[in-house]
């Protein structure tokens, strides 16, 4: 199998992933599979991996590649973070290292009705050599983590039997000729040399729920092994490994270690080295994945029909969209391809999809006078029970389709929708590229609230798909509108249905800061399109409630979030100092991907969201729309 290890910048910072990364590919490595460590989307579709291993909550599901996470450090105090429950909902499978933390994503995916598997390992070690008779048999002690507390226990039991502690000077020296000096040489090649090992064990370890990978890694190599008290140790070695007891005083903890020492049980080593290397090696973790299988549609003979307006972009790029629809696992879908303006070369490249789709429909309006009469003309043509709609610069991953009929085949809502990951095309600003090596970003993957959608749109047009039923006389009432036509058609359905979400980040939108062929360029024709809207909908009671000075918090991570910023779009030019001039007293954030990749006088993309905070102190006080 062919793995991509997904981190996130460089350094050995557990945070990165680099460390589980190279622990994963030296598996990979050991098993005969191909495996590349990628910082970027970008190194991973050119790798093409059957699977994509995510190792850190910075580096999302961001491709159509089957991705799965791997938590070997979940930590209790991302649980109430909504950007850790959206990284998790991101991904097709879940590796968690202990049963607390895959009972906290099973109770995720459960609010979340999505079906994800999830599988249970630890950050250990791949499989070691057994070494040969050891030289130096002192009882070595691994001492950078542990607190000072340990250090009269070591003295004491230094004069008991042969210790080689290694550690910083500083307090570990003051054991004489025990201590070894710092831990300057592979702890692999200094536990051959000594063959016994002690791991105390820290107050985070047992936190953390698993041991540290030191341990793993002297089981694996077959090192008798005394260990401080540690549930998951109990649990899954038994008496392999000598355990020490717990909250013991400091004299009954050195007779313990001492005793243990002096007379191991034979045959424990092995023992825990079998069972380590069958069930909780790297290897065996990494033989145990598998990509998921494709996601079926649950009614494959029903009829999607999809709206695909085209104009004013090349073919090739109206091409990439139709083959977006191509390779849905749905395959029941009919395009309605409407074209508001002149496409050189669409006849040509339409008669090469009509195999796929016979029934593929093209209606000409070019020229349109305004955008809004090619969706609505598309949506005047919807025969079908479902439909949905896709720009020519958009695309959608294969499963979208068939995962949003499985929400919508559960009842309830008659509007489904997916996340959305935004895809930056072209850089035309010299030395822009540098600062997006990564040019993708998880835009939206989000629960469902009207009023927050009334507000700050987090649905984009390409990732909702609805019944039919839905487009009575008055949505059909064709609006006349530049700019703005997708939202106004987003709100008449919230109008009419509750939404539910796929929560998979399955659509894929395009952003070219060097296009003029965005509808949001112009602000003014955007807040002409805005006041229309609001006028349109003045007695919706969706509108009513979105527009009151606070909207009710519920208490979930994401209604706190956004109790606290007000959206905006950067313009034209913008950075970020120069956002933050414009709004004295009020901070200025945005997705940690951009942080990370611009300074505050770097030049914005126009189109960037960010988000001003609200001064708490006068929660009615919001800054000017822009």
């Amino acid at each position: 199998m062919k793995i991509a290890l997904h981190v996130f910048g460089e350094g050995d910072h557990p945070g990165t992933g680099r460390p589980q990364a190279a622990l994963l590919q030296a598996g990979c490595e050991a098993l005969g599979w191909p495996c590349r460590i990628c910082t970027a989307s970008a190194e991973i579709l050119d790798f093409a991996p059957d699977l994509v291993l995510s190792l850190t909550m910075a580096a999302p599901k961001l491709t159509a590649l089957p991705t799965v996470a791997v938590l070997w450090d979940h930590a209790p105090r991302l649980e109430a973070k909504a950007a850790y429950i959206r990284y998790l909902l991101s991904c097709d499978g879940l590796v968690v290292p202990d049963a607390a933390a895959a009972r906290y994503v099973r109770d995720i995916l459960h609010a979340a009705r999505k079906s994800c598997p999830v599988a249970e390992a630890p950050f250990s070690s791949v499989r070691q050599p057994r070494p040969a008779a050891p030289g130096d048999a002192a009882l070595m002690v691994e001492a950078a983590d542990l607190s000072d507390a340990w250090l009269m226990p070591l003295m004491h039991l230094a004069d008991r039997l042969p210790l080689a502690v290694y550690g910083p000077a500083d307090p570990w020296a003051a054991l004489g000729s025990a201590w070894r000096g710092e831990a300057d040489t592979p702890f692999a090649e200094r536990l051959a040399r000594h063959g016994r090992y002690l791991h105390p064990g820290t107050p985070e370890e047992r936190e953390r729920g698993v041991p540290a990978p030191h341990f793993f890694q002297a089981v694996a190599m077959g090192a008798p092994t005394i260990a401080g008290a540690h549930p998951w140790i109990a649990a899954h070695f038994g008496d392999a490994v000598a355990l020490l007891p717990e909250a013991a005083a400091a004299m009954r903890l050195i007779d313990a270690v001492a005793d243990a020492a002096a007379r191991p049980t034979p045959g424990a080593a092995a023992r825990a080295a079998d069972r380590f290397a069958r069930e909780m090696s790297v290897e065996s973790l990494l033989t145990r994945l598998a990509p998921p299988a494709p996601l079926p549609s649950p009614c494959p003979e029903t009829r999607v029909d999809y709206i695909v307006r085209a104009g004013g972009r090349p073919a090739a790029v109206l091409a990439r969209a139709l083959a977006a629809l191509a390779a849905q696992t749905h395959r029941a879908i009919r395009p309605i391809v409407v074209v508001h303006h002149a496409v050189e070369g669409l006849a040509e490249m339409l008669s090469g999809m009509r195999q796929r789709f016979p029934d593929l429909t093209v209606i000409d309006i070019a020229p349109a006078p305004v955008r809004s009469r090619a969706l609505w003309a598309g949506l005047r043509a919807v025969e079908a029970d479902y439909f949905g709609i896709l720009d020519d610069d958009d695309s959608l991953h294969p499963e979208h389709v068939a995962s949003l009929l499985a929400v919508l085949r559960r009842g309830g809502a008659r509007l489904a929708y997916s996340g959305a990951v935004r895809v930056i095309e072209a850089q035309a600003t010299p030395g822009r590229s540098a600062r997006h090596a990564e040019n993708r970003d998880l835009a939206f993957l989000e629960p469902f609230s009207p009023g927050r959608i009334a507000r700050a749109n987090y649905i984009v047009s390409n990732a909702w798909l609805a019944r039919r039923e839905l487009l009575d006389a008055d949505v059909l009432d064709a609006p006349d509108l530049d700019t703005g036509e997708d939202f106004l058609l987003l709100l008449e359905l919230l109008e009419r249905t509750g939404f539910a979400p796929s929560w998979r980040p399955t659509a894929e939108f395009f952003w070219r800061e060097d296009a003029a062929d965005h509808s949001r360029r112009d602000p003014g024709t955007w807040r002409e399109s805005m006041a229309r809207t609001r006028r349109r909908l003045m007695f919706s009671r969706i509108m009513a409630n979105a527009l009151e000075a606070e909207w009710p918090d519920h208490g979930s991570p994401w209604e706190a979030d956004f109790q606290r910023f007000v959206p905006l779009v950067a313009r034209r030019g913008d950075t970020l100092a120069a956002v933050r001039a414009r709004h004295p007293g009020h901070a200025i954030a945005a997705a940690p991907e951009l942080i990370a990749r611009v300074s505050a006088d770097d030049p914005l993309d126009a189109g960037t969201d960010l988000r001003v905070s609200v001064d708490p102190a006068a929660p009615a006080r919001r800054p000017p729309p822009e």
